[in-house]
């Protein structure tokens, strides 16, 4: 057996290898499994369910990111931490994308808005065109 480095990430003291979640997106992969056990596995059936749960009301997390010994606060409804290149660039953040060849995380917390422009993320981040969705 051969050992090979692995960078690591870590998110409320666990450790995770290719992303972790907090919030709505989690939530969105979930109510996605249950459609799927229910309806069958298709490409409808997922954007039914990501509909479903996107109009669903939902809360804003009120999260502290530490990185280098200092503290950020933020609120979003969902928050990402990705360590794999190609899920970077399938939502379109090449710029994420290149950060994790240097051995950084890349991290996604949309600011609060409301429901239209949380489906207007999503729709962007599915096209892989998440970066043209500057929504400020």
């Amino acid at each position: 057996m051969r050992a090979w480095p692995a960078q690591v990430g870590f998110v409320n003291g666990r450790m995770f290898l290719a992303n972790a979640s907090l919030g709505l997106y989690p939530r969105l992969l979930e109510d996605r499994e249950i459609y799927k056990r229910q309806f069958g596995r298709s490409r409808v059936v997922a954007l039914w369910s990501a509909l479903f749960t996107m109009l669903k009301p939902h809360r804003h997390l009120r999260l502290h990111l530490e990185h280098e010994g200092s503290t950020t606060e933020l609120r979003s409804s969902t928050l990402f931490v990705g360590n794999n290149r190609l899920q970077m660039e399938q939502i379109g953040m090449p710029e994420e994308a290149r950060a994790l060849e240097q051995g950084l995380l890349a991290t996604l917390a949309p600011r609060p808005v409301g429901q239209p422009i949380h489906l207007w993320l999503s729709l962007h981040g599915a096209a892989g065109r998440l970066s043209d969705s500057n929504t400020s």
